[in-house]
């Protein structure tokens, strides 16, 4: 999240990853980071920071510090089920991933940023392509 991003670039991007299956949009308020923040990634960051590299338990704590307000989550991705039911907060999601540092973008496949998924002791070097296209391949070994 920057002050310049838009509808368009939003989309823009959604339309690299889009396939279909997936629903994306556009949240100029940011009220869905802010509820996927307070629903799932806080406690994550809380799991997470004691075990953390130094400078990961740094950031983390700065960033648990801030008003809820303002630290939504941007460049996650979270996954349910089909018919996940949602109620005051949303569902724990099948599979979540956030990317915490960027590197580049990569015209060649290559390792783009630090992604963490619950879970995790440390965030892993990859990308979203590169954890999107293993994810859809491990989904699809699952489906009926």
């Amino acid at each position: 999240m920057v002050p310049s991003d838009d509808r368009p670039g939003a989309f823009s991007v959604a339309a690299q990853l889009g396939d279909g299956y997936a629903k994306h949009f556009f949240d100029p308020r940011r009220l869905v980071g802010i509820q996927f923040e307070r629903d799932h990634f806080e406690h994550f960051a809380r799991e997470v920071q004691p075990t953390a590299l130094p400078e990961f338990q740094k950031r983390i704590a700065e960033r648990l510090q801030k008003p809820l307000e303002e630290r939504p989550v941007w460049d996650a991705v979270l996954l349910w089920h089909p018919g996940a039911q949602w109620e005051d907060t949303s569902p724990k999601p099948e599979w979540a991933a956030r990317q915490v540092g960027f590197f580049g973008p990569s015209e060649t496949g290559e390792p783009t940023g630090l992604i963490w998924k619950p879970g995790a002791a440390q965030p892993a070097n990859t990308g979203w392509f590169i954890e999107l296209r293993a994810l859809r391949k491990t989904l699809a070994v699952q489906a009926p």
